[in-house]
């Protein structure tokens, strides 16, 4: 049986002028040796200098696309960081890439998303708590 097919996304917030950007050489790297242990085959490797606060990057959009397309069955990312910054960012990104059945997998992250994504959603849950804990004492 054939390896599933995966795309590695790599992104770095610093422009590095001169050589190799170590960052995204070191976050590839660190994909391709993932990859490959769990017996994937890269087809591609997607890197971009950009903030993980927003999702206008083009090879995040690129990825995006060739998942729709579905050209690649799992996403492998160094970090969810990597991905995007933002709780509800990385959420709304995961569940995209989920809705078209790609598993997003984290190289050297090695909690399960869905325990990750529990911890997240437990702590919007207590913020909302004190907020109205707060507006209760105000009355």
């Amino acid at each position: 049986m054939e390896g599933k097919r995966a795309v590695i996304y790599a992104r770095s917030a610093i422009f590095q002028e001169q050589g190799t950007n170590f960052a995204l050489a070191e976050q590839i790297h660190q994909c391709r040796q993932y990859a490959t242990g769990k017996g994937y085959t890269v087809v591609e490797e997607l890197q971009e200098i950009g903030s993980g606060n927003n999702v206008d990057r083009a090879m995040l959009r690129l990825a995006l696309e060739k998942a729709v397309t579905r050209e690649f069955e799992v996403l492998v990312i160094h970090d969810f960081s990597r991905l995007a910054r933002k709780p509800e960012l990385l959420n709304t990104l995961l569940g995209l890439f989920e809705e078209v059945g790609v598993k997003v997998k984290s190289a050297t992250e090695y909690v399960s998303l869905s325990a990750m994504m529990t911890v997240i959603q437990e702590e919007f849950v207590n913020l909302e708590r004190r907020k109205i804990d707060g507006r209760k004492r105000q009355a």
